[in-house]
């Protein structure tokens, strides 16, 4: 199987991985320096889903074998389902978030 994905490098040592990207879809290279709203590929389908979804993570290493998870904090989220934290959301949850 083959995975469409974009890892991006922010200051402080953090990395957000997108993973299921379409095919040909993805809008960077490797090494591009990108800003807030650059749009890095579309979301795609791969695997046993049933619909088009994106995997998000954040990490501590560019490298999927050796690196570890980060917690992600928002300052912008409007409501959690069933009013739950953002450290207790689960799949199928629907997250609202506020405009700046």
């Amino acid at each position: 199987m083959i995975h469409h994905y974009v890892i991006v490098e922010h200051e402080g040592g953090e990395f957000p991985y997108y993973l299921h990207l379409q095919q040909n879809s993805i809008q960077v290279k490797e090494e591009e320096l990108i800003e807030r709203g650059h749009q890095t590929g579309k979301v795609g389908h791969i695997g046993n889903s049933k619909a088009s979804h994106l995997h998000f993570h954040l990490v501590d290493k560019p490298d999927p074998e050796t690196s570890s998870c980060l917690p992600i904090y928002s300052e912008n989220i409007e409501s959690w389902p069933d009013d739950a934290h953002a450290d207790a959301f689960q799949y199928r949850d629907i997250i609202t978030a506020k405009e700046k």
